[in-house]
């Protein structure tokens, strides 16, 4: 999996707090152009005809978190390049795109761009998954305020993420969340004569695996998450194994998982926390949390582990189950607990290789780990690099030297003192072209501000020390 755009991240509660097959939620169909999404009892719907456009506008209650379809009939030579570039100059407007990559959704290959905007004067992020599909055009997107998105981005990217076509069935088995065969696989008795195999799960984009049932299959995978259970078992009399993976470039971080995910559960009256406590397994900070859930009379019980794996993703490896079988759920949790383990050790830690071919070497930034967020100046530094000094096809290179590397901001500086955000996130080769060139074009603008895990001269607690290089 690749790291989630700014838009993109997975939610850790979304998928059974709001959606997940269970109560106080409902499928919205059309069936002209043959797609369906679930959304949340309480979230409003609309349709209505923008042209010859079908349009589905799904709200929530409080107005901060809206997701979108657009469907249309796709006239002949219509390309994903031509639909990409024809929502952005009509719909999104003057929007920033901040980053575009193939991705599939449900069995749906297309594109997924995320973008920085201003609406009603209000800053928001957006998401848009693109696709064509027998002569057919959809563009799902959600939009959420930047000030909330850390509160209501799961619950956008939940919805987003049941959009389903007709015809398309969930996608291959991907790469990185593949079963291995491992040598100490093992059977553990569970009930009178009854017993579980347990093979090895290997989570190549976050380099860590466990051991997980090996009569389970994966029935829902979306960008950084997969859900497995016995596809045997009723639906409602099965236990759920759900992987989600979080990028650190977003802000996610061991504790900021494990508070948002203790925070919803508190929030929530139907609810109850059991156990939220630190540990380490096997040499991994984690959090474990367990709670219940009340459902149409019926209890289910959650256990969470939220795990600090070295790399670009903060991990979560979850269970829930029914109350009727609970120990079953328990015992795959403890064999996960027991056999969670990291497999490679992120080259962020290491120092990278010297820069390639004729790039200069501009000078380093740093944050030293004592940053609070609300203290600027303190806990990191900028470079500044001047207009003059970079040429309109040459790329801005972050090389991380030692430390945690969440991701790179970069500011056009203008005369007065003005700071504007140029670019925001965990790309480290950034063409000038592409990112900076309209701000440097404009004659007030001075410089551009490099700085790592920070903003407007207010750092992260996350220490990093980085080389900036301009290469032609």
């Amino acid at each position: 999996m690749k790291n989630r755009c700014v838009i993109c991240l997975a939610g850790v509660l979304a998928a059974f707090f709001c959606l997940a097959g269970i109560s106080q939620a409902r499928v919205v169909q059309d069936s002209e152009y043959g797609f369906e999404i679930t959304v949340p009892d309480n979230w409003r719907t609309n349709s209505f005809v923008d042209g010859t456009d079908r349009v589905w506008a799904l709200v929530a209650p409080d107005r901060n978190a809206t997701v979108r379809i657009r469907a249309f009939q796709a006239p002949s030579g219509l390309t994903m390049p031509l639909l990409i570039t024809a929502f952005e100059t009509h719909v999104l407007k003057d929007a920033q795109r901040l980053t575009l990559e193939p991705y599939t959704l449900n069995g749906i290959a297309g594109q997924m761009a995320g973008y920085k905007a201003k609406f009603d004067n209000i800053d928001v992020g957006i998401g848009c998954f693109y696709t064509i599909q027998k002569q057919k055009a959809y563009i799902v997107w959600s939009m959420i305020p930047v000030a909330l998105f850390q509160a209501r981005s799961a619950e956008a990217d939940a919805i987003l993420n049941t959009f389903t076509l007709s015809g398309f069935g969930p996608p291959a088995r991907p790469r990185q969340d593949r079963p291995r065969h491992r040598e100490h696989s093992d059977d553990r008795p569970f009930g009178p004569g009854a017993g579980f195999r347990y093979q090895a799960l290997s989570v190549d984009d976050s380099h860590f695996e466990f051991l997980y049932p090996a009569h389970f299959r994966r029935f829902q995978q979306s960008e950084g998450q997969s859900q497995w259970a016995d596809p045997n078992a009723p639906q409602d009399r099965r236990v759920v194994m759900v992987v989600q993976t979080m990028s650190r470039g977003m802000g996610n971080s061991l504790q900021s998982v494990h508070d948002q995910l203790a925070r919803q559960v508190k929030n929530n009256s139907a609810a109850r926390l059991q156990r939220s406590s630190r540990l380490s397994v096997n040499g991994i900070a984690a959090y474990e949390l367990r709670f219940t859930l009340d459902q149409r009379n019926e209890r289910k019980y959650f256990s969470y582990l939220v795990l600090d794996i070295q790399g670009p993703n903060v991990a979560t490896v979850s269970f829930v189950g029914p109350e009727s079988l609970h120990d079953e759920m328990q015992q795959h949790f403890e064999k996960l607990k027991d056999s969670v383990r990291q497999t490679k050790t992120s080259d962020v830690h290491a120092p990278p290789p010297a820069p390639d071919g004729d790039c200069r070497r501009i000078g380093e930034v740093y944050t030293d780990g004592t940053g609070d967020r609300r203290t600027k100046k303190r806990g990191g530094t900028y470079l500044t690099i001047s207009k003059q000094d970079i040429a309109p096809g040459a790329s801005i290179g972050i090389r991380v030297l030692s430390g945690n590397f969440s991701y790179v901001t970069v500011h056009a500086r203008y005369e007065g003192g003005i700071w504007k955000t140029a670019y925001q996130g965990p790309l480290r080769d950034l063409p000038v072209s592409r990112h900076f060139q309209s701000y440097l074009q404009e004659a007030r603008c001075t410089h551009l501000v490099v700085s790592v895990n920070g903003a407007h001269e207010v750092y992260d607690p996350a220490a990093c020390r980085a080389q900036v290089n301009l290469c032609p």
